[in-house]
């Protein structure tokens, strides 16, 4: 019978491991391309959104921004930690280690929401959208080393990207509906 694990040896690996990352972050990342290359377009992209947010409708655009956020990062954390793809280049050696992707596909599921109101238009442009990360940016992202999935296919990501942007939408415009009402 297989000896058990201890949280002290699990404790013990994750100090080693947060070492490692820190040392390669240092070594491997920091101030490379793909460093400067996430840190640039996701100021450029957060430049853009703010410059051009309808902030009549601040409150419900940040709220669907903040969602999109928190389950791409969730989702993004499960699985690297599953072992289903990682980042080999990353802003922060520790955390979410591609918080600047998280973001800028954040910041891109608010303009959608911000300017395609209608229900019909939406899903053709999640569609488009959900296209253009799948099979156009992840496999730039593995092509400049950011992105490298194990057991993982840009065809699996296509369906999660563009029912996270519909049930994102459907959700802040129901909580929306459901404060105009109690008004």
């Amino acid at each position: 019978m297989k000896d058990s694990v201890r949280f002290s040896e699990l404790e013990k690996a994750q100090k080693t491991l947060s070492h490692l990352r820190l040392d390669y972050w240092r070594e491997e990342v920091l101030y490379s391309f793909q460093w400067w290359f996430l840190l640039i377009s996701t100021f450029v992209i957060g430049y853009l959104w703010w410059k051009f947010v309808d902030r009549s409708r601040l409150r419900n655009i940040v709220l669907h921004g903040f969602l999109t956020l928190s389950i791409v990062i969730f989702l993004d954390g499960l699985g690297s930690e599953l072992h289903l793809w990682d980042y080999p280049k990353m802003v922060l050696p520790w955390g979410s280690r591609i918080i600047c992707i998280d973001i800028i596909i954040s910041l891109v599921f608010m303009m959608l929401y911000q300017r395609f109101r209608v229900w019909k238009t939406y899903i053709l442009i999640s569609l488009l959208m959900a296209l253009t990360f799948a099979f156009i940016l992840e496999p730039l992202a593995i092509f400049m080393n950011i992105y490298k999935p194990y057991a993982w296919k840009s065809v699996y990501s296509f369906p999660i990207y563009f029912l996270l942007s519909v049930f994102i939408k459907w959700l802040v415009d129901t909580i929306h509906r459901i404060e105009t009402r109690e008004k």
